[in-house]
C-alpha cells in the first residue's frame, strides 16, 4: 500500500461514504469532480474518460492549484489490492490528480502509466502553507482592477473595454508589525509574513447569458469574495446604465451569483429523483435528507438571500462541503466612491453596513483611484499625501485586510528564532496541536506540550533567558486555544 500520512496530515478533512469516484473532493473548496463533469458534459458512470476528457481535467487542475484529499473510498483505489478494471481506472485518475495538483505531472505527460503514477507518489507532499485567497469580483467599470493594483502595488492595465479573460492574481504579505518586532529582537536569517492571494476577475466572466460554469467553479474556490461597487461619478467612464446606483448594481451582481447556485441545487435535485427510483431501501433516506436540504436552500435562495445567511446543523455543513455554492463564501462589500466624496466615507460605510452588513458579510469604503496612485509612491511620501488630504492614518486597505480575517475566522500566532520569525495562519479557536500542524505535520503527530508568551512580553524581556526569568513564559497543553499574537515552541516527539 502506498503511505498516505503526508498528504492526510496536511490535507485533512476526508471525506467518505460515498460509492462513486467523483465524489472525491479537493481541498480549500475546490470543484468536485462531478462538478466539473457538468462543465464538460461527461457523464462518469455510463463511460470511461478518453484522453481529450483526462487533458481538460488536468488543465482543470493546474487552473485551480488543487490538492487531492484522500478519502477511504480512495486510499481502496489507490491500493496495490486486487480490483475491478474499473478501479483501475479510478486509481490512475486519483493518482494523476494528486500529481497534478504537486506539479509534478502535467497535462502533457498524462499519457504516462498508472504504475509510474505510483512511483512518483512516494515523493513527499509540499509544505501546507496557508495563503488566503480573495476574489475580486464587481460589473464593468466598478474599479476592480485599480482595486487589485491598489492592494498589490501592480499595474495591471485598467481599461472600462477591456477584452481581458485572465484574471490578474497578486500574492501580497499582510503588514504585521509583530512580526518586525520580533525580527528587530531575533536578528532572523529569514522573515516571512502571511500572504493574500489577490484575484482580479475580468468582467468577461459574466456571460450575456449570467456567470458561466468554469467562472462560477473558480469563485467557489476562493475563501472570500470581495464585490466591488461603483459609487463614483466619471464622465470618461461611463456607466452601462447611464445612471449610478451601487445599490442596484450589488443587488443585480447579488442576483447572478444567486442563480448560479440555484441552477447547481435544481441540477442536483433532478440528480436525487433519479437515483431515488433504482436505490436500494437501506439507502433512501440518505438521499432523502440530501433532497430535503437541497429544497430548503432553495426556498432560501428564491427568497432574495444568499445561502451564507442560511441556519444550518453540523450535518449540513458537512454535506454542503461537497458542493461548489459561491453565496456561501464570506463576502466583503468595497464601495468604490470617487475623490470628491472622501468627507463622506464613514456616512456611506455605515448606510451599506445597515443594509447588507452581516456575520458573513463586511462594508468599507475608498476611493480606488486614490489609493491604486497611493500604492505608487514610497510609504513616507504616500503618508505625507494621505495627511495633506485629511485622510485617517490607517488606509482603508489595511482595514479590509483587518475585515477579512475577521470574516474567516482566522488570526496569526508567531514562531521567533535565530533562523526565521513568522506569522502562521490559524482558524480562531484552534487548539495547540492543531497550530503545531501548520508548521510541520510531525509537530501536530508528536505534539508533547507548547511553550507561550505573548509577542509584547518577548520583545520587551529581549531574550528567552529574561523572558523566563521574568516568568512571562508558560506551558500549555494540547486543550490549550491559540491566541492571537502567541509566540509558540512547540516541543514535540516522533
Amino acid at each position: 500500500m502506498i503511505d498516505f500520512t503526508p498528504y492526510h496530515s496536511s490535507h485533512l478533512e476526508a471525506l467518505t461514504s460515498s460509492q462513486y469516484w467523483h465524489h472525491v473532493c479537493f481541498a480549500g473548496g475546490a470543484p468536485r469532480i462531478d462538478r466539473i463533469a457538468d462543465e464538460l458534459r461527461v457523464d462518469h458512470d455510463a463511460r470511461p474518460l478518453e484522453s481529450a476528457d483526462r487533458e481538460a481535467y488536468a488543465a482543470a487542475f493546474a487552473r485551480g492549484a488543487f490538492r487531492v484529499l484522500c478519502s477511504d473510498l480512495a486510499r481502496r483505489w489507490l491500493g496495490t489490492g486486487e480490483t475491478s478494471a474499473s478501479d483501475r481506472r479510478m486509481r490512475a485518475r486519483c493518482m494523476q490528480a494528486v500529481l497534478v495538483a504537486q506539479g509534478q505531472l502535467t497535462q502533457a505527460a498524462l499519457g504516462a502509466s498508472s504504475q509510474r503514477a505510483v512511483r512518483l507518489a512516494a515523493a513527499p507532499a509540499p509544505a501546507d502553507t496557508f495563503a488566503m485567497e480573495l476574489g475580486i469580483v464587481g460589473l464593468a467599470r466598478s474599479g476592480k482592477t485599480s482595486l487589485f493594483n491598489a492592494v498589490t502595488r501592480g499595474q495591471a492595465q485598467v481599461g472600462a473595454y477591456s477584452s481581458r479573460t485572465e484574471p490578474n492574481v497578486g500574492v501580497v504579505h499582510v503588514p504585521d508589525e509583530r512580526v518586525d518586532a520580533l525580527a528587530g529582537v531575533f536578528k532572523p536569517k529569514k522573515i516571512t509574513y502571511a500572504e493574500i492571494r489577490w484575484v482580479d476577475f475580468p468582467v468577461a466572466g459574466f456571460g450575456p447569458e449570467g456567470p458561466g460554469a468554469a467562472f462560477i467553479a473558480d469563485l467557489a474556490q476562493l475563501d472570500a469574495l470581495v464585490h466591488v461597487v461603483r459609487a463614483f461619478a466619471d464622465e470618461s467612464v461611463p456607466h452601462d446604465q447611464v445612471t449610478i446606483d451601487p445599490h442596484r448594481d450589488l443587488e443585480t451582481l447579488e442576483l447572478e451569483l444567486a442563480f448560479a447556485d440555484l441552477a447547481l441545487i435544481e441540477r442536483r435535485l433532478t440528480r436525487i429523483e433519479s437515483e431515488m427510483r433504482s436505490v436500494k431501501t437501506g439507502e433512501r433516506a440518505a438521499l432523502e435528507r440530501q433532497r430535503a436540504l437541497m429544497q430548503r436552500l432553495r426556498e432560501h435562495l428564491e427568497s432574495g438571500r444568499g445561502l451564507r445567511s442560511v441556519s444550518l446543523d453540523e450535518n449540513d455543513e458537512r454535506e454542503l462541503r461537497n458542493y461548489l455554492f459561491v453565496t456561501r463564501r464570506p463576502e466583503l462589500i468595497v464601495v468604490n466612491i470617487g475623490e470628491a466624496d472622501l468627507s463622506r466615507a464613514s456616512e456611506i460605510e455605515e448606510e451599506f453596513r445597515a443594509r447588507y452588513g452581516s456575520d458573513s458579510v463586511a462594508v468599507t469604503v475608498l476611493c480606488a483611484k486614490l489609493e491604486a496612485e497611493l500604492a505608487q509612491m514610497e510609504p513616507a511620501d504616500a503618508a505625507e499625501f494621505r495627511g495633506d488630504l485629511g485622510l485617517p492614518e490607517e488606509s482603508p486597505l489595511a482595514r479590509a485586510i483587518v475585515t477579512a480575517y475577521e470574516l474567516l475566522g482566522v488570526h496569526s500566532f508567531l514562531t521567533a528564532g535565530d533562523d526565521e520569525c513568522r506569522a502562521w495562519t490559524v482558524r480562531r479557536g484552534a487548539v495547540a496541536p492543531e497550530a503545531a500542524g501548520k508548521i510541520h505535520s510531525d509537530l501536530e503527530r508528536g505534539f508533547i506540550r507548547a511553550e507561550v508568551a505573548r509577542w509584547q512580553d518577548m520583545v520587551g524581556a529581549g531574550t528567552m533567558a529574561e523572558l523566563k526569568r521574568r516568568g512571562q513564559l508558560r506551558t500549555e497543553g494540547k486543550s490549550y486555544i491559540v491566541q492571537d499574537g502567541d509566540v509558540l515552541n512547540i516541543l514535540f516527539n516522533v
